[in-house]
């Protein structure tokens, strides 16, 4: 059953992460932007296809319990979950080998988020998520870290077609000041998950003025608390959204 459960949790949290909404630290929502909205792509809906894990070993560790997951091609997202008799997520580390020689680890996931594992035995549930998995076998080896055993669950899944949107994000230097101030916007931070290029338009609330580009500057000649809102456009169509505020004094 909690095969199951992670199953689906995964792919509803692909598809949940598809309708990515604004990001700030402000506590209110900006107007809408006037920059244009992406041109018309066409996209596949998502699929999916199980993976059946192998059990094996890892020469470079054999100690610690290893499987072999074949990926196929075209695969834009691997989706694994680790159900386990663990206490909490310190106790036991993955560690993916892809058929390329790449290494990944829990600090470059896409995605990792934990749960309660099955009530049975009150363990810790991971999902993770890699991007753009290289076709063929990969490694998870698993290793312990304050345990002498460990029971793991283990189901995997390959997702194609996901086309995530931006994960956007926006930042001003300064944030305040009076006018005329001049305010660097940026959102060289944001990350583009599976696509690999993206553009940004950035609209302001006091004129109602655009920019492109993921650093711009503008110029707030009056005073009032305004907003600086980049939409940023992927190359898979898709669109995500942040914005930062800044109050401009008399």
């Amino acid at each position: 059953m909690a095969r199951v459960f992670l199953v689906l949790a995964a792919v509803l949290f692909t598809l949940a992460a598809c309708g990515q909404a604004p990001t700030s630290t402000a506590a209110h929502q900006p107007a809408p932007s006037p920059c244009p909205g992406p041109e018309p792509v066409t996209t596949l809906p998502p699929v999916t296809a199980d993976i059946t894990p192998v059990p094996t070993t890892d020469p470079a560790a054999p100690s610690d319990t290893a499987f072999r997951l074949d990926v196929p091609k075209a695969a834009e997202l691997l989706v694994v979950g680790l159900d386990t008799n663990a206490g909490s997520q310190a106790d036991f580390v993955p560690t993916f080998t892809g058929p390329d020689g790449q290494v990944v680890t829990r600090s470059k996931f896409v995605r990792d988020s934990f749960y309660p594992g099955n009530p049975h035995y009150g363990g810790t549930a991971e999902l993770i998520h890699i991007g753009l998995p290289a076709p063929g076998s990969w490694i998870l080896r698993v290793h312990l870290v304050a345990r002498t055993e460990l029971a793991i669950f283990l189901s995997a899944t390959a997702i194609f077609h996901v086309h995530f949107p931006p994960l956007t994000h926006a930042q001003a230097q300064p944030l305040t000041g009076p006018a005329p101030l001049t305010v660097t916007f940026d959102a060289s931070a944001t990350k583009l998950d599976i696509a690999t290029a993206a553009t940004y338009c950035w609209s302001f609330t006091d004129d109602n003025s655009t920019a492109w580009g993921v650093k711009v500057t503008h110029t707030f000649r009056k005073a009032g608390s305004f907003d600086g809102l980049v939409t940023a456009y992927d190359d898979h169509g898709r669109q995500g959204y942040a914005f930062a505020t800044v109050l401009v004094t008399s």
